[in-house]
């Protein structure tokens, strides 16, 4: 049977962070490239906990569902729509100014923004990762893309060994620590 579990989290921060930041202007995006501090970098890749859930669905009906709403002109659509854009608009900020608290935050509103989208794109599976690292400590967390594939990561607290282990731990997650591997 197919377990949740936690990946090693070299190079995830840095990975996502260095994605270019887009800004929207009236219809067309320009990408900005953006030059983060590498110790600031180095933390969040040392708090970055990616889980798997083992529960996985199809986006591509999500996807399709939003786009109809959307069309549709859906009011609650369209507000999370602009909140994912504004949330983008202030996690360039958040990065820059090096304030760690602020990333978790936003990734979280992030992640409220998706899921207003369509009630099915969180899995129970992820509602329970999601609340267990959450209420342990972690500063914030979302699906990892499209969250189609069950997988979440969470930016965790100063010392994220100490407190999401512990929690990943209560919801039986198979935990890898780098190189490191333990089944619980």
């Amino acid at each position: 049977p197919h377990r949740p579990r936690v990946l090693g989290s070299e190079g995830l921060a840095t990975a996502m962070i260095e994605l270019p930041a887009l800004r929207e202007r009236l219809v067309d995006a320009i990408a900005h490239r953006l030059k983060l501090d590498p110790a600031f970098l180095a933390d969040l890749s040392r708090r970055m906990v990616l889980c798997y859930t083992s529960a996985s669905r199809f986006s591509g009906t999500t996807i399709d569902r939003v786009m109809r709403a959307y069309e549709r002109g859906d009011d609650q659509v369209t507000a999370a729509l602009h909140g994912l854009r504004d949330v983008a608009e202030m996690m360039v900020g958040a990065l820059v100014a090096c304030d760690s608290g602020l990333v978790g935050r936003l990734l979280s509103a992030n992640w409220r923004h998706q899921q207003a989208l369509d009630p099915r794109m969180r899995t129970p599976e992820m509602g329970q990762l999601e609340n267990a690292v959450i209420g342990a400590g972690a500063l914030g967390g979302k699906a990892a893309g499209s969250g189609a594939g069950g997988c979440m990561f969470f930016l965790g607290p100063d010392d994220p060994a100490a407190v999401v282990l512990g929690s990943l731990l209560l919801v039986g997650v198979l935990v890898e620590l780098d190189d490191a591997r333990v089944d619980v």
